[in-house]
């Protein structure tokens, strides 16, 4: 049985939100060892960026959340433009659109060896889970329910409510028409 296991394509987008915010929750305490392990590392760089240049009180646990969210929403935006089923965090920052810069340099480690290993397998598992969804299905999907050509936006809703539910009302991440 365990030889045998496959894992299954994802053909709606409230299967493949499932799956990412299942593996997405973990990555906030990957996130926070680095943070706390006295070792310079360079996920302290980005956390140093973000003190820096986008919220100057944010403290380590919300930059873990932060990132958790910009790590799997950065894989998905990926995923997005790339048509192949051997998808994989490699190939990611070469499909971010280099006019969305904060993603594009946080994929500029995810991408990367330097990732450490503590990070780099659950990030490799949601790749995985990306390259088996039906992504085409699940454009079309977006576009039906939500309207529009933007699956990149419509996806967050979606995403969020699995994620962290009570985030997405704090935060009115709401599909408005």
């Amino acid at each position: 049985t365990f030889f045998s296991y496959y894992l299954p394509e994802r053909k709606t987008a409230k299967s493949l939100a499932i799956e990412l915010a299942s593996r997405a929750q973990l990555l906030p305490s990957y996130i926070l060892e680095e943070l706390n392990n006295n070792i310079e590392t360079e996920i302290d760089r980005i956390y140093s960026a973000f003190k820096t240049f986008l919220i100057s009180d944010l403290t380590k646990e919300d930059f873990a959340d932060i990132y958790a969210q910009t790590i799997t929403y950065g894989l998905f935006t990926a995923r997005l433009r790339y048509q192949g089923k051997d998808f994989n965090r490699f190939l990611a920052q070469e499909l971010i659109p280099k006019n969305i810069q904060i993603l594009y340099d946080t994929f500029n480690l995810i991408s990367h060896d330097r990732l450490t290993e503590s990070l780099a397998w659950l990030i490799d598992d949601m790749a995985t889970v990306l390259a088996h969804a039906d992504i085409e299905k699940i454009k079309k999907e977006l576009q039906r329910k939500k309207g529009g050509d933007d699956p990149l936006m419509h996806f967050y809703e979606t995403f969020l409510a699995e994620y962290d539910p009570k985030k997405r009302k704090a935060r009115g991440v709401y599909y408005t028409p």
